[in-house]
């Protein structure tokens, strides 16, 4: 399975929220960092709630779910790809929903590049 990680700045995770009139501001106050497969996730790879502006609880539709990712990523005969990359220049910034990923063992393999990769490694080895 190969699926991609959203920054909660700029992803089209975000775009859909606002469309649906989900409270961003909740969810980054619930300390939320990005999407996985359109599942939003804290900094340590933990699925969050959803909430419309008027409180109400919502999901979005999603082909998959995290415990499916994680149970997926624990077979060895199995691998699911998270495909993300930060532009050198650009103002978005995937590294904390990759680290979700890794840390949150919602993947066993990560396609990246050089930059993100070496963000990475200059902020979180060692940390969990």
């Amino acid at each position: 399975m190969i699926t991609g990680v959203g920054s909660i700045c700029d992803s089209l995770f975000q775009e859909y929220a606002k469309a649906n009139r989900v409270d961003i501001r909740h969810l980054q106050a619930a300390g939320v960092v990005g999407d996985i497969a359109y599942c939003p996730v804290s900094r340590v790879g933990e699925l969050q709630g959803l909430r419309m502006e008027n409180g109400d609880q919502c999901e979005f539709y999603r082909a998959v779910s995290l415990d499916v990712l994680k149970e997926m990523s624990r077979d060895p005969s199995k691998r699911v790809i998270v495909v993300a990359q930060n532009p050198p220049m650009g103002n978005s910034n995937k590294t904390d929903v990759i680290h979700a990923a890794l840390v949150g063992r919602l993947c066993n393999v990560l396609i990246t590049d050089d930059y993100t990769a070496d963000d990475l490694r200059k902020r979180f080895v060692g940390l969990t």
